[in-house]
């Protein structure tokens, strides 16, 4: 059987193609290649089962609650020395588990189960409602009861495939048995996907193998033998387009995204739905008033792949001004790579590796692709695209970036250095910002003041303004990258000696005020105000003036904004500075990470 090759295209085919061939590789049914995976109709023989029980697996409602579970014992369980906090955070985390476990519970009921399955549900449900603080080590107890619920093969399935309705809906609308009116267990869901999809795409495999052993001459006639030989409609239909697409322009309309297939039926909403194209009435998209954009049945099968090609996960949104209370919306992330398919199978591999996190993308970034400056090639992370898009209604938001060349080389240099940065969710806002070009100022202007105001190590924030200069530098090629360096390392420590001066004075309380000043000064843009500051704190400790301090009004190397932040930082850096090293006339800053057990705890709260 003639071998069919569906090579890379477009991010949502690539996609596609990632989740047909994580499907395909379990029963060893695929052959991968540079460009794309080559397959026969034969290798979709189990394909719908096989589907079926990887999105059991991917969206599986036991792993996500169990994750849920122990974020929220965790939460419940937090320690401080106020009993009033740690009460609190007990009926906070009870209240989640018993909100989860409630609504699943009603799930279960609507679906009409077994009422016995569901009685042990209950009695949990009722025992952790009355759970007082005193008892707080019986909730870990009365959890684990609810995931052994969880694991009841009925009431796994049943909760899991709805979810995975819910899922795929935003990607494909209500095709198929996403179909609210669709009800059944996972044996009819097997059928359905086998009936919708798999059957039409094998039978135009099957056709196309056929039709190349017809000469042209005898085409017509094999085409309207064969299609009144055949008992199914969708194979008549692919034998009658592709016989009337010959006679008309002498040739098969070729599939838009597979060229080598036929193009038989159009796209669709519903066939991708974040695409959010309706080409029903839109005669005014294509040359000659043309609707339709021909794709073939394989195509289809394929992008209908990529809910298993795609990460989905909760990103947390931020406004613009970086304020307010941060909300969580579903969104589904892929990593196109224009090197090869080997290439996007292993990143997208260690991407859904950081599904946990609020921003996967970026933590698998810094965590695991430049790690090391060998683990990842420049010319690789140039040929990447991001993208991901959020579903709701039929509102899509989509939203994508490349990786240019000085980024490239910045993330691949020694200068790259956030994984220093301890908190996480700072680190990632600050890597978000770079990547897409924005100025990190407002972020760290807001993140300075809270750790002052709270009495928290501001170490973070010199590493992520060091970044920015940093940064600047790859993308532009102008100044001296060693210069940069060493003034924002100047700034920083004279920030730090000051407040030794301060505190070994016993004047450590006259900080407050000067920070604040000097925060004013960056916002505002006023550096008299900043250096006349500065100055003022070097003669009150009569100590002399560092002659690069006058880069505050120079800025030949670094911004007046980025000096004051990286002396602000050092300002209020804690106590307990771990010995730091010249490594090329560079602080090492996985060596230099202040630490500070109390500022610790206020974040992780």
């Amino acid at each position: 059987m003639k071998a069919v090759k569906l090579n890379m295209y477009d991010y949502f085919s690539n996609a596609g193609l990632v989740g047909m061939y994580r499907v395909l590789e379990r029963s060893q049914n695929v052959k991968k290649t540079v460009d794309g995976i080559e397959v026969t109709a034969s290798s979709f023989r189990n394909f719908a089962e096989e589907f079926i029980d990887l999105l059991l697996e991917d969206f599986s409602v036991l792993e996500q609650d169990r994750i849920r579970m122990e974020s929220a014992l965790a939460f419940a369980s937090k320690q401080s020395e106020d009993v009033s906090r740690m009460k609190e955070w007990f009926k906070l985390g009870k209240e989640r588990i018993a909100k989860r476990i409630d609504d699943n519970y009603k799930k279960c009921v609507k679906a009409k189960l077994d009422p016995d399955l569901l009685i042990g549900c209950k009695e949990v449900l009722g025992e952790i409602k009355a759970l007082k603080y005193e008892e707080k080590e019986t909730l870990q107890v009365y959890v684990a009861k609810y995931l052994d619920f969880l694991r009841n093969p009925e009431i796994f399935e049943k909760l899991t495939l709805n979810y995975i309705r819910y899922v795929l809906g935003m990607l494909h609308g209500q095709v198929s048995f996403l179909n609210p009116a669709f009800k059944g267990e996972k044996r009819e869901y097997i059928e359905k996907l086998q009936n919708d999809f798999v059957l039409p795409m094998q039978q135009e495999m099957h056709l196309m193998e056929l039709r190349e052993n017809v000469s042209v001459e005898d085409r017509e006639a094999w085409y309207k033998a064969k299609a009144k030989e055949s008992n199914s409609k969708i194979e008549t239909s692919i034998l009658k387009t592709i016989q009337r697409q010959e006679k008309g322009f002498g040739r098969f309309v070729p599939c838009s995204i597979f060229p080598e297939l036929p193009g038989t039926i159009s796209f669709e909403e519903k066939i991708f739905y974040p695409l959010g194209l309706s080409l029903e009435n839109a005669e005014n998209t294509k040359w000659n008033g043309s609707k339709g954009v021909p794709i073939s049945h394989t195509a289809r099968l394929v992008m209908f792949c990529t809910g298993l090609g795609m990460l989905l996960f909760n990103k947390r949104l931020m406004d613009t001004g970086y304020i307010g209370e941060m909300k969580y919306q579903p969104f589904f992330g892929f990593v196109n790579a224009d090197t090869s398919f080997i290439d996007m199978l292993a990143l997208n591999k260690e991407f859904r590796l950081k599904k946990n996190v609020d921003n996967p993308f970026k933590e698998m970034l810094l965590t695991s692709l430049v790690k090391e400056t060998d683990q990842i090639s420049k010319w690789t992370l140039e040929n990447l695209l991001y993208v991901e898009f959020g579903v709701e209604g039929k509102n899509t938001k989509l939203q994508y970036f490349h990786i240019s060349r000085g980024m490239a080389e910045y993330m691949t240099s020694n200068d790259m250095t956030l994984m220093s940065m301890r908190n996480r969710e700072l680190r990632t806002d600050v890597l978000s910002l770079l990547l897409n070009s924005n100025d990190t100022f407002q972020l760290l202007q807001r993140k300075l003041k809270e750790q002052i105001k709270e009495g928290r190590c501001t170490f973070d924030i010199f590493v992520a303004v060091s970044n920015q200069v940093a940064v600047r530098y790859y993308k532009n090629r102008k100044g001296d990258k060693q210069m940069n360096r060493s003034i924002m390392e100047s700034f920083y420590y004279a920030g730090r000696e000051l407040r030794d001066s301060y505190t070994k004075e016993g004047k450590a309380n006259q900080l407050q005020g000067i920070n604040y000043r000097l925060l004013n000064a960056v916002q505002s843009g006023n550096k008299d105000n900043l250096m006349d500051t500065i100055l003022r704190m070097y003669i009150a400790q009569n100590r002399m003036v560092p002659q690069t301090l006058l880069q505050i009004h120079h800025e030949t190397y670094v911004t007046h904004k980025e000096a004051g932040h990286a002396f602000i930082a050092g300002l209020n850096g804690q106590k307990g500075l771990k010995s730091s090293k010249e490594v090329d006339g560079k602080v090492e800053n996985t060596a230099a990470i202040e630490t500070d057990t109390t500022s610790t705890e206020k974040e992780n709260a």
